[in-house]
């Protein structure tokens, strides 16, 4: 049971330094803080403020922070640094920082970021992001490796450059330094696809414990890497008690600014989000379309809304949005996937 909040921390946190500043609940200063980040200092200052909630923003430190804290405080809220632009703006200090986000925790102006405390989903989430990591590297590499080809009038299409005997006939066009360094990169590139492979096989092996995560294959066009993704991002279904809110949160909302009543600019898909649940839904539609030759009923839903007069951009993202929302459902309800309410 979560304890009564009667003291706020902002808590600028830092590998090495943490800046804290407590306040109270009409945003008087009590004291300012500031100590070396380790787990000792931190329940220090926990225990000294036993009804405290610690107010700081997300950082590939935030889940450390969130397990660290959450068993000595009344409450520990990551906030999403792009929603803080009061930070940002004016006068700069790490005091000053955490100030800042003690003052607007009380006002109610912080957006929270999601951190979980079973360790069993945050390092099913780890190995999902950890195979994301190695796939855009080598989307990278792929793109640099055509790129060098290009340097010298060679286009090469489709992905026989990156096949291990094409690839060597294509090279020959090319001088010899040219050569040894697509060589090299050649090397690196089948070093990361066997690394993407086991990665994505720990990903499987860990995702068999979820039962979800099976359920959500039956959507046609979502595979075990797709259902993987979208269990490790999302978490706890009951976040998202509207679709709208989950369509924000993969990136899929469309946006448009209005002043005096007027249009300003053309409205268009929000720039935050999660990317991988974006990708996700867009892997899982063309996957739709390929499966059984586009005969089930995701692929039937997107082509009902192009007989209706959608255009293909706009069928296609209603239908990420369909696939992204029966997930949901399935999740939340128990059900199992029933194409007849598609």
């Amino acid at each position: 049971m979560q304890r009564s909040i009667k003291r706020i921390i902002g808590l600028d946190a830092h590998s090495r330094i943490c800046e804290a500043c407590v306040t109270d609940l009409t945003g008087v200063v009590i004291e300012p803080v500031s100590f070396q980040t380790t787990a000792y200092n931190l329940i220090k200052l926990a225990h000294r403020f036993p009804e405290a909630v610690f107010v700081l923003e997300e950082s590939t430190m935030a889940q450390w922070f969130v397990e660290t804290l959450s068993p000595h405080s009344a409450d520990v809220f990551v906030s999403e640094p792009k929603q803080n632009k009061w930070i940002t703006s004016g006068m700069k200090s790490d005091r000053l920082d955490a100030y800042k986000l003690a003052t607007m925790y009380r006002l109610g102006t912080l957006r929270r970021v999601h951190h979980s405390l079973d360790h069993g989903l945050v390092e099913f989430k780890r190995a999902v992001q950890y195979r994301e990591h190695l796939v855009r590297q080598g989307t990278r590499l792929k793109n640099w490796i055509k790129a060098k080809f290009r340097e010298y009038g060679v286009v090469p299409k489709g992905y026989l450059v990156y096949n291990s005997g094409p690839r060597e006939v294509i090279m020959k066009q090319l001088p010899e330094s040219a050569q040894a360094r697509l060589r090299h990169a050649y090397d690196r590139l089948d070093q990361l696809e066997q690394q993407e492979k086991e990665a994505e096989r720990q990903m499987i092996e860990q995702g068999r414990r979820f039962p979800e995560v099976t359920r959500f294959t039956a959507v046609p066009g979502v595979g075990t890497i797709g259902a993987c993704t979208f269990f490790a991002f999302v978490q706890i279904p009951k976040r998202f008690p509207d679709k709208h809110d989950l369509w924000s949160y993969a990136g899929l909302k469309v946006v448009s600014k209005e002043s005096a009543g007027k249009s300003i600019g053309r409205p268009h898909l929000t720039t935050g989000g999660v990317k991988a649940l974006k990708t996700m839904s867009r892997h899982a539609f063309l996957g739709a379309l390929r499966t059984a030759q586009g005969d089930n009923p995701i692929a039937h839903y997107y082509r009902r809304r192009r007989e209706a007069g959608l255009k293909e951009h706009v069928a296609r993202l209603t239908t990420q949005r369909k696939i992204l929302s029966i997930l949901l459902h399935l999740w939340n309800t128990g059900e199992e996937f029933n194409p007849n309410k598609v």
